[in-house]
């Protein structure tokens, strides 16, 4: 399955960050992965957060109309279900969940930390 295309979900991403080439900065120094770019829609960042969730806890499915939010998971495992698609989280997992998407998340065992952020989307992307 293309997970990259669910749908209409054309900003959908799941991936491994440990799974991403490496590649120079810019800069004289430093190396990164790149879990994310190129996006033609217009954004204007709304938030950004560290989440906590402890074990059996869950975020009830619901759904952002005008913003995309980026997870990337730092320690712990949980489920997080986009539109009826399961997807695991484990430390360094990145999923971008779009606008419109029905989202849930839960978390399976002990503590399941992600750094995360929302962007509100150009009406004309959504």
């Amino acid at each position: 399955m293309d997970l990259t295309r669910i749908e209409h979900l054309t900003r959908l991403i799941y991936l491994d960050a440990h799974k991403v080439e490496e590649t120079h900065t810019s800069h004289q120094f430093g190396i990164k992965r790149v879990l994310s770019k190129g996006f033609a829609d217009l954004f204007q960042i709304k938030q950004i957060a560290i989440g906590t969730l402890n074990q059996g806890e869950d975020i009830a499915e619901h759904v952002h109309l005008d913003m995309d939010e980026h997870y990337y998971f730092l320690e712990g495992e949980g489920k997080m279900f986009v539109n009826g698609h399961e997807f695991a989280l484990k430390e360094g997992i990145f999923l971008n969940v779009p606008a419109t998407a029905n989202h849930s998340l839960i978390c399976n065992t002990g503590t399941l930390r992600f750094l995360y952020f929302s962007m509100a989307v150009a009406e004309k992307a959504i």
